[in-house]
């Protein structure tokens, strides 16, 4: 009387199948991630590159009903993802279905291995029905399990309520989902965009991760959670500390922090090596004296290491307005604090810091001066980095970069 049963009961061969990653420690094969966060935090960049990466071996299926299609042109999507012979990418000005209607249908031919080595994009889950009501998103979700069934691997973005700190919709999303992130923008090199993805709901060996993505052609890069997690002040020191030992291997601490633009005994600045110490950096001391080496890139092949130019770190120019700045007084002339110094630092110095805002009006010239003579430092060095840029450069595909004036003193 079970006979009707036997070809749809589970088998010990069934289990055989082990999980696998499309992109490791966190986009799961043949399960459904859910990715979540507060608009303008740039999910969609995640799923352009996660789309362009997975590409190479993987059918992409992108269910766009969210982006117009002047963002998609302005983000270059026609020529960064369109072209690709192996992505389809579905939006709302072509498609003569609406979102429901090309979920229904997608389940519609959802049987045996229909979507084996298919991903399928979803930007984003609230166009495909009302996920605030528990029995309209449960029928949602029981469709993107069809597909999952049938080989699909299904990366479902979704936007964050009104705290930020978790999904908007009803817990049915949550129950049927395998993975689930929540993702955090975070700062970035100039042309990428950057984020940490925190697991919030796991069923497999995902990790919290993080990844940069490069705007001009959708490079998804891996990168270290804790370093993601920097500001642009300390990814800065990273960034030209790196460089300085790159150029000067075995470089000792002194001349080090002094190329930093800071003194020896800046505190501050000690710290900051410290917490790069087994990370960018090691050091050894010798004699009583610290030298510094960067740390061996392990995913590096010795092709790359001998053969490849060295790519050196791309110039910034961060010039400073005076209403961000601190100052002080010494001996009745106004100072800038050029370099950050911990509240404990400024005690022991006898410094006594105070806003623009809140600096006597007799000091107003000075604050001017101070300013363009401080910028003025800083896009000097600018310029000496861009001389060097501007001699390799071409040879790791980079444009050149322009020098900027320096004001006349």
């Amino acid at each position: 009387m079970f006979d009707f049963l036997l070809s749809q009961a589970l088998r010990p061969s069934d289990f055989e199948r082990q999980t696998e990653f499309l992109i490791p420690g966190f986009l799961a094969k043949n399960m459904i991630t859910l990715v979540y966060a507060d608009g303008g935090m740039g999910k969609s960049w995640l799923a352009f590159a996660v789309a362009k990466t997975c590409s190479g071996y993987q059918k992409v299926i992108y269910l766009d009903y969210d982006n117009p299609l002047n963002v998609l042109k302005d983000r270059g999507v026609q020529e960064k993802l369109i072209s690709n012979r192996n992505i389809y990418y579905v939006q709302r000005s072509k498609s003569v279905m609406s979102a429901p209607e090309m979920l229904d249908a997608l389940d519609a031919k959802a049987s045996g291995t229909t979507y084996a080595n298919t991903l399928i994009l979803v930007d984003s889950l609230r166009n495909f029905g009302d996920v605030m009501h528990d029995a309209r998103a449960m029928a949602i979700m029981d469709k993107f399990m069809n597909l999952r069934e049938a080989g699909a691997t299904i990366l479902i973005l979704s936007h964050a309520n009104k705290d930020g700190k978790n999904y908007q919709g009803s817990n049915n999303t949550r129950n049927s989902v395998d993975n689930m992130y929540r993702l955090k923008k975070v700062d970035a090199a100039p042309g990428e965009i950057a984020f940490v993805l925190t697991p919030t709901k796991e069923r497999a060996a995902i990790t919290e991760c993080a990844f940069s993505v490069r705007t001009a052609d959708l490079q998804l890069q891996g990168i270290d959670v804790e370093t993601a997690r920097l500001n642009a002040d300390e990814l800065d020191f990273i960034s030209q500390a790196k460089a300085a030992i790159a150029d000067q291997p075995g470089i000792n601490k002194k001349a080090l922090l002094e190329q930093l633009g800071y003194e020896q005994d800046d505190k501050t600045a000690r710290n900051k090596l410290d917490a790069g110490e087994g990370k960018h950096w090691q050091s050894s001391k010798v004699k009583g004296v610290y030298t510094y080496q960067l740390m061996p890139d392990p995913t590096a092949t010795t092709a790359q290491q001998t053969d490849e130019p060295k790519r050196p770190l791309k110039p910034r120019l961060k010039k400073i307005s005076k209403e961000q700045e601190l100052y002080y007084v010494e001996n009745g002339q106004l100072k800038l604090l050029v370099r950050p110094m911990t509240p404990e630092d400024l005690r022991s110095a006898g410094i006594h810091t105070t806003t623009y805002q809140q600096i006597d009006k007799k000091f107003s010239k000075q604050i001017e001066d101070l300013i363009e003579a401080r910028n003025n430092e800083i896009a000097s060095k600018y310029n000496e980095k861009v001389l060097a840029w501007n001699k390799v450069c071409h040879a790791i595909g980079e444009e050149p970069l322009e020098l900027v004036h320096i004001t006349e003193n």
